[in-house]
């Protein structure tokens, strides 16, 4: 299952798919019907059991273990008696003992190996999941980012992608407004809670969230503050617990944008200068100004635009994004066929969060330059047959030059200014000076 960051891929197939499945194993099967075991998803709980620089594939062996104890023939049982054997070897094993019944194991790729493991261990994993997969004996549900797949026979040397085949692939898009009503109100009925008033509070919830890209995380955090806002309020107040969820709740939160806001201060607190400096890059990036001056969200930005010359810089912006994407301030993605993108989880940031405001009008006189510069950027990398120089002739070119290096700069920065003028206005050779006589 593939979709963007924080989209729900990992909720859908742990409190959704998988409990089916349980429930289906359940009942009495058909002449020629496989029954299922479904185990528990893997890594397990919000804290994966795979650490930095740890073998994951030792991590998955233990874990089948652990899960099919007992359930070998006792002669290949003390074969696979030694540590570290191998999923595909562990799942056969189970096989034989339990003819007729299939393995299901759902592993959340993204909170295993992208952010614990090295490229070298990821294929590896991989190749050892296709092989047990392939024996029949062991089915996989995979929960992977979308700009973390590969569709195709082979990887082509990308450790980082699984090979996907494409039959097997379910793109997971964002909820619309129905969808996402009901993951208010099933989950907090399932567990005795109602809103009130009802229509209204879950109303303005969906009004909040419908449309933003990263609606389904912001959505499910703002609800979890308000569940800690209603024992705080029964516990203040001493009152017998009534089991509703009020929006006397959600708004001493702020709402959803209240908590957008403070999702984004506690992160950006929590950095040390220099990343503060890129998480302001990255934000600026994302924005745009539309026709009525109004800063607005930018349409889906290619990851390469966070590329620069010094790679320090393009590992700072990458890791600070990384981190955004975690708290669902900003959502990553991909198709098949396109780059890694990246875009604004949610509005509220332009409207509520003070740091993000101030720098916006810091760099507002920049606006209209960036824009008409990312359109000649664009134009120029589409059609760079001939090698020009990029806005060499231009008329906004003393502007940009005023902008990159102000008057009280360019003495400190001369240097750096003639590197940069080298690459952007062609300079007249000089002619050699004639001595008198």
């Amino acid at each position: 299952m593939i979709g963007p960051s924080r989209v729900g891929k990992t909720s859908l197939v742990q409190a959704g798919l998988l409990p089916r499945l349980k429930r289906t194993s359940e009942r009495p099967t058909t002449a020629g019907e496989k029954r299922w075991r479904v185990l528990p998803p893997f890594p397990p709980g919000q804290d994966p059991p795979v650490a930095a620089g740890q073998d994951a594939l030792a991590a998955l062996d233990r874990f089948l273990a652990a899960h099919l104890a007992g359930a070998e023939p006792q002669a290949t049982a003390e074969a696979l008696g030694q540590a570290d054997v191998g999923p595909t070897a562990r799942a056969a094993a189970w096989a034989q003992a339990h003819l007729g019944q299939c393995l299901l194991l759902a592993i959340d790729a993204d909170a295993l190996l992208f952010s614990r493991t090295e490229p070298e261990e990821r294929v590896r994993f991989w190749a050892q999941l296709a092989a047990a997969a392939q024996q029949d004996t062991l089915h996989l549900v995979l929960t992977v980012r979308s700009d973390r797949w590969y569709v195709g026979d082979a990887a082509d040397g990308d450790a980082n992608a699984p090979v996907l085949p494409s039959a097997d692939c379910y793109p997971l898009a964002s909820m619309e407004r129905d969808a996402l009503r009901q993951v208010i109100e099933q989950p907090a009925a399932q567990q005795g809670f109602s809103f009130a008033p009802a229509g209204a509070l879950v109303d303005g919830l969906l009004d909040a969230v419908e449309h933003q890209p990263a609606a389904l995380p912001l959505l499910n955090e703002t609800l979890l503050r308000m569940v800690r806002q209603y024992i705080d309020r029964m516990q203040r107040r001493r009152l017998p617990d009534d089991n509703t969820l009020t929006a006397e709740d959600n708004l001493a939160l702020g709402g959803v944008n209240g908590v957008v806001a403070d999702l984004a201060n506690t992160y950006y607190e929590g950095l040390p200068a220099d990343d503060r400096q890129a998480m302001q890059h990255v934000l600026l990036r994302l924005v745009d100004v539309n026709d009525s001056n109004q800063i607005v969200l930018r349409d889906p930005v290619e990851q390469a635009e966070f590329h620069y010359a010094d790679p320090l810089a393009t590992a700072r912006a990458a890791a600070v994004i990384a981190g955004l994407a975690e708290q669902g301030l900003v959502v990553i993605s991909a198709d098949a066929e396109g780059p890694r993108c990246v875009q604004l989880g949610h509005s509220a940031l332009i409207d509520t969060w003070s740091e993000l405001r101030g720098w916006l009008v810091d760099s507002s006189q920049q606006w209209g330059l960036q824009r008409d510069l990312r359109g000649q950027v664009g134009r120029w990398l589409a059609d760079n047959k001939e090698k020009t120089k990029l806005w060499h002739a231009d008329p906004k070119l003393p502007q940009v030059e005023e902008t990159l290096w102000p008057a009280g700069r360019r003495r400190e920065g001369l240097q750096e200014r003639l590197r940069w003028e080298k690459r952007i206005v062609p300079r007249r050779k000089k002619r050699p000076r004639r001595m008198p006589g």
